[in-house]
């Protein structure tokens, strides 16, 4: 695995596929939120309750100690997201195996073309938070004097002053990691040995199925992604036609005609469903305006129709 990089050179035994890469990112943040054991025994003493069914959690740092660091991590997972296409199954499953792919830190499949984009964009965010992070590393030595104060845990702190870490030590507990892995399509080394090649033969074929079921997989993705986009805003257009005091939101319209713009390039593999899901988007454009969905409805009947059509496209 490389870390923050990407490698381009790879082995002639471990070809990888051109279409994209795998990709994951991580950010680990210094916010702990802690068991107070004393206070939930103090609640239940004075409900005259169990004491093993209360719980008491403690926050050691302020929101707004961390408020940059906070809004530069989401930014960045924001950007991410946007240019990813979908989670990437490492392996193809049984055809009765139920799968759903957890997203906490999962690898993620990348189109090739938004890779220079992916580069650059992340680049920005971890230069960026680690510009904050030491900011925060700097005022960590006001950051505790508030803790030990009313200003914060007062005189609890020093119940909890063991789970603050020095200030050399700090920064270890935030970061702002992406990996990149390239998708190995096979694995076939140089075998002279005609039994132990014919079960690499076959080990090689399975990885390839596995890999070409995981792009098909990926770009079914991209075509959910886009029609239940779609949905989105053709539900809100409904309810706009039903009371005119409900919202029309100018971000969940430009998610779908960013991702119109986007879901032909984040596909893998060629989709006759998300081909016609595109042409029927694109041909709604004119409408997908905020201000003209806001004030027309029969631009908003236009939306809704289409919505309908990409939904019946594919069963999902």
């Amino acid at each position: 695995m490389n870390r923050n990089h990407i490698t381009v050179h790879m082995s002639n035994t471990s070809p990888s596929t051109g279409e994209g890469i795998k990709v994951r990112l991580t950010v680990c943040m210094f916010n702990p939120l802690v068991n107070d054991k004393q206070a939930a025994v103090e609640d239940a003493r004075r409900s005259e309750a169990n004491a093993e069914l209360y719980s008491s959690k403690r926050k050691l740092v302020a929101g707004k100690d961390i408020e940059r660091l906070t809004k530069i991590s989401t930014e960045g997972r924001e950007a991410f997201q946007r240019l990813v296409s979908s989670p990437w199954l490492d392996y193809k499953p049984d055809p009765s195996e139920q799968v759903k792919i957890s997203t906490r830190g999962c690898w993620y499949f990348l189109s090739t073309a938004y890779l220079s984009e992916y580069l650059d964009t992340m680049s920005k965010y971890r230069q960026r938070f680690e510009l904050a992070k030491n900011d925060f590393i700097d005022s960590y030595g006001e950051v505790l004097r508030k803790a030990n104060s009313r200003e914060g845990l007062g005189k609890d702190f020093a119940r909890f002053q063991h789970k603050y870490p020095s200030r050399e030590r700090v920064g270890e507990k935030i970061s702002f990691t992406t990996f990149e892995d390239p998708i190995v399509t096979s694995f076939m080394p140089e075998v002279f040995d005609e039994r132990i090649r014919h079960e690499m033969e076959q080990l090689n074929q399975r990885k390839k199925e596995q890999v070409e079921y995981g792009l098909h997989t990926v770009t079914k993705s991209v075509t959910k992604d886009l029609i239940e986009s779609a949905q989105h805003v053709g539900k809100q257009c409904a309810a706009k036609n039903k009371s005119s005091r409900s919202p029309i939101s100018e971000s969940v319209v430009q998610r779908l005609v960013e991702k119109l713009e986007m879901a032909v390039c984040k596909a893998p593999r060629d989709s006759a469903e998300l081909d016609e899901a595109v042409k029927i988007g694109r041909g709604l454009l004119e409408e997908l305006d905020p201000d003209i969905l806001k004030s027309n409805e029969h631009s908003r009947n236009k939306v809704i129709a289409g919505a309908n059509r990409m939904n019946d496209l594919i069963q999902l």
